[in-house]
């Protein structure tokens, strides 16, 4: 009856410091916020590119409506608040199409340092979810179906992934969009403005 007391005893302390050194080693906030640490200069240049590509996307648009103001030949006045003085049709296609080079250049490395972010994390991941495999006890193996472990390599470790390439960088990004535009729409109109300003709320 006593040895089979200490056993349990012993069985839950083993499975009490396991799970310790699972939440101290392997939290995935703790790996996230180290992560983003470590690599902080490089989300950073994500976000600017970001960034970049909002305003180049809201300039776009003001554009298009001085394009067709100068095709048409009449004064805008979005053209004003934007350069100081109303385009001429020949420049304001010469403004689109530089910033439709520096759209299309920012669209690119976004998603390309985006996607690097992503597999590099995708990795930080697995290669901290192996060390943590390795000095576990392996009792803590045979208490669980080996399907269960391969899924931390797997499915969960994708939506970690997915955390922070659809969710913290596109959330970055989304937010820039709104404020740019908001920005933007503050220039154009400040009632319309305030009217989305209290629809975001």
């Amino acid at each position: 009856m006593l040895m089979q007391i200490v056993t349990v005893i012993k069985k839950l302390h083993r499975q009490l410091r396991q799970y310790l050194n699972d939440y101290s080693s392997c939290n995935g906030l703790y790996l996230l916020i180290h992560f983003i640490h470590r690599r902080r200069r490089d989300i950073a240049k994500t976000l600017s590119v970001d960034i970049l590509a909002n305003i180049c996307s809201v300039i776009l648009s003001l554009l298009t409506a001085q394009i067709l103001a100068a095709f048409f030949g009449y004064q805008s006045v979005r053209g004003y608040l934007i350069f100081g003085r109303s385009l001429r049709f020949e420049e304001a296609l010469l403004v689109m199409s530089a910033i439709l080079l520096a759209k299309g250049w920012a669209d690119i490395y976004r998603w390309r340092w985006r996607g690097a972010l992503s597999e590099d994390f995708a990795h930080f991941l697995r290669l901290q979810a192996f060390d943590q495999h390795l000095n576990t006890d392996p009792y803590y193996h045979e208490q669980r179906p080996p399907g269960r472990s391969l899924l931390r390599f797997s499915g969960d470790l994708g939506s970690a992934q997915r955390l922070l390439s659809h969710g913290i960088l596109r959330y970055g990004a989304d937010s820039s969009m709104i404020l740019i535009g908001t920005i933007a729409i503050l220039c154009l109109d400040p009632t319309l403005a305030l009217a989305v300003v209290i629809t975001l709320q």
